[in-house]
């Protein structure tokens, strides 16, 4: 058998190592342990879809020997020496299916019962003559005929003769037995988040698996050396999976979780003319962006304004919609933090 463990499914490939090489007189059976049999000398593969432990049984039938008379036993006879009164002196006489002699015994004088023949005659189909003689000085006389084919046993009779015929049929027979295993396929590993992920550069996401041992984690198609844990930190581009391996080796992947890095967009550059701040680039914002404007790292405006005002002693105002007044100076100031495609890239403190 060939491939005969596995996970999930198993396809098994059978080999017969007692062909006929195109000779008549073998015959085959296969038992394959699943409920499924084969008679054929090189049978398809198997497929073996359960979870379980098969035995598989091979028979293989020779038989290129054939039949084979090997003696025959003269058990009684009615004929003897009448002229002198002594036991007859047997001999045998054997005729094919054709008509032809193909065995003629030797003469044992003064036989006693049962007396015995050594034939070694191979037979075909048909049936066959024999016939028991005395041989006596003034020639011979018959003490019967009996017939039989390569199939017959027991004792034959006609008349007084009563002759059992020893016929041998060997059939050489080989088994063998084989297992096929089938283990259980364990459930793909589920990764968590999931699917596509952007990062802006200098970010990084954990990504955490649901089994916690005999897992492996990759990136695009190398392994990550060292990193068999339940949770792998990423912060660089590429397709993360991982592999876990059961108790018994079957192996299962997960999805591929795809990781990009968004470039940071080039800081704007603001030009100051008093009190006012504008950009000076703003053909170089982004396609899509918002403003926003932090102090001290906590942003303090709403994102959709095109326009702020803070006051020039670092006071605001609770509208910042609209301008107005702190220590009698009036400011305004242009959008100079973004996001860019909803994640945060960059705030500019000021």
């Amino acid at each position: 058998m060939q491939n005969n463990a596995g996970c999930g499914s198993v396809t098994v490939s059978f080999e017969n190592n007692l062909p006929s090489n195109g000779n008549n007189g073998y015959s085959y059976l296969w038992d394959f342990g699943n409920g499924t049999t084969s008679t054929l000398e090189n049978p398809q593969p198997v497929t073996y879809s359960t979870p379980d432990v098969y035995e598989v049984n091979y028979t293989a039938n020779i038989d290129t020997f054939g039949y084979k008379i090997t003696t025959v036993r003269i058990l009684d006879a009615s004929c003897d020496d009448i002229a002198i009164n002594t036991a007859p002196d047997l001999y045998v006489k054997i005729r094919d299916p054709q008509g032809n002699f193909v065995v003629t015994t030797g003469v044992q004088d003064n036989a006693s019962f049962p007396a015995i023949f050594n034939i070694n005659l191979p037979l075909g189909d048909g049936t066959y003559e024999l016939e028991v003689r005395d041989d006596d000085t003034f020639g011979s006389e018959s003490c019967g005929y009996v017939y039989f084919t390569k199939t017959t046993g027991g004792i034959l009779t006609s008349g007084g003769l009563e002759v059992q015929v020893d016929i041998i049929h060997p059939v050489q027979t080989v088994q063998s037995s084989g297992m096929v295993t089938v283990y259980a396929q364990p459930n793909p590993p589920i990764i968590t988040p999931a699917g596509v992920i952007n990062l802006c550069d200098g970010e990084e996401v954990e990504l955490v698996a649901d089994y916690d041992q005999d897992i492996q984690w990759y990136q695009d198609t190398s392994v990550l050396f060292g990193e068999i844990f339940q949770q792998l930190h990423v912060a660089s581009e590429g397709l993360y999976w991982l592999e876990y391996t059961s108790p018994v080796g079957c192996k299962a992947q997960s999805e591929v979780v795809e990781i990009n890095i968004v470039p940071l967009p080039a800081p704007p550059t603001f030009i100051v003319i008093g009190n006012e701040f504008s950009l000076a680039n703003p053909d170089q914002l982004p396609a899509d962006y918002f403003a926003a404007m932090v102090h001290g790292w906590q942003r303090i405006a709403r994102r959709d304004r095109a326009d702020l005002l803070p006051d020039g002693a670092g006071c605001f105002p609770d509208d910042l919609g609209s301008y107005g007044q702190c220590n009698g100076v009036q400011q305004r100031i242009q959008p100079w933090g973004f996001v860019q495609s909803g994640l945060h890239l960059r705030f500019l403190k000021w």
